[in-house]
């Protein structure tokens, strides 16, 4: 009985940290695209993307075949979905982006991560 105590705050603990694992970057994965245009191993993925990856001084254009169609395009920056959460209605309570910033010459200046969260 003992042994049993002792053993199951490991067990649980072993459990909690094994939930917050990153997710290899693979192009495949970072495009699946399920039900609501959501990207479900996108988040997974975004710490093993920023360390394999310097996007900075790269062209959009090189980018975009990495990374494949950006899901929002605004005049200085391209945004990719991470994460999208609904409440009980239509309007996301929670929402994550990978936003790559570029220059007049379509060159990659930064990157940063917005979340938001209602």
């Amino acid at each position: 009985m003992r042994q049993l105590a002792l053993t199951t705050p490991l067990f649980f603990v072993v459990g909690l940290t094994s939930c917050d694992s990153d997710k290899p970057f693979d192009r495949t994965g970072w495009n699946n695209k399920v039900d609501w245009g959501v990207y479900p191993e996108r988040e997974e993925m975004l710490d093993d993307l920023l360390r394999q990856y310097d996007f900075t001084g790269q062209p959009l254009s090189q980018v975009r075949e990495q990374l494949g169609r950006p899901d929002l395009i605004q005049h200085d920056s391209v945004g990719y979905l991470l994460a999208e959460e609904y409440g009980w209605d239509i309007d996301p309570v929670r929402t994550k982006y990978l936003y790559l910033i570029y220059n007049k010459d379509s060159l990659i200046t930064a990157t940063k991560v917005h979340e938001w969260k209602h």
